[in-house]
């Protein structure tokens, strides 16, 4: 069980600010720290006792760039891995966002590979096989274990032709999609 409500805090305009159950104080001059604010308080205030936590990413709809959205992704990841500490599981979500550059995942991945992200979910169509077998390769050929997660978009579960596929890399072959 993990709680999925980190979403993107920190586009949240002045007006939103008002009110906030996590904003205690003053509002953060880094927009950033919002989303690391409000895991604090998932883990200290909530009654949950979450062990794991789901970030909200994949930032360019709202952004003025695609470069600019993937720093934003990397610094909320750094942000809230700093705030809930290690021994919380942190699963990040891509919406899709990534489908005008798929392989900017492996950027991502590599920028927060300090973060320990347990699984990266649908950074792109997952019916991109070709894309999403060349992030898995990239991500084992770096040592990287993360995982790849995908499904909500499908309410009968990932579609045969996604999750029938494996990806084949040095060091052997494995599901192409881990967490469905």
């Amino acid at each position: 069980v993990y709680d999925s409500s980190l979403y993107m805090e920190d586009l949240l305009k002045p007006d939103q600010l008002s009110g906030l159950a996590y904003l205690n104080g003053p509002v953060p001059a880094d927009p950033v720290e919002l989303v690391a604010l409000k895991a604090k308080w998932l883990l200290q205030v909530r009654p949950e006792g979450f062990k794991a936590v789901k970030i909200k990413i994949g930032r360019v709809k709202w952004m003025e760039s695609f470069e600019a959205a993937l720093a934003r992704d990397i610094a909320v990841t750094t942000a809230v891995r700093e705030a809930v500490g290690p021994k919380v599981k942190l699963m990040v979500d891509g919406n899709k966002a990534y489908q005008p550059r798929p392989l900017a995942a492996v950027e991502y991945a590599r920028a927060v590979a300090g973060s320990r992200v347990y699984f990266m979910e649908e950074m792109f169509p997952e019916v991109d096989i070709a894309s999403l077998q060349e992030l898995k390769r990239r991500l084992r050929a770096s040592k990287d274990p993360i995982k790849l997660a995908a499904g909500e978009s499908y309410g009968g579960g990932v579609p045969e032709k996604v999750y029938t596929q494996r990806c084949v890399a040095a060091n052997g072959s494995e599901p192409l999609i881990d967490v469905e």
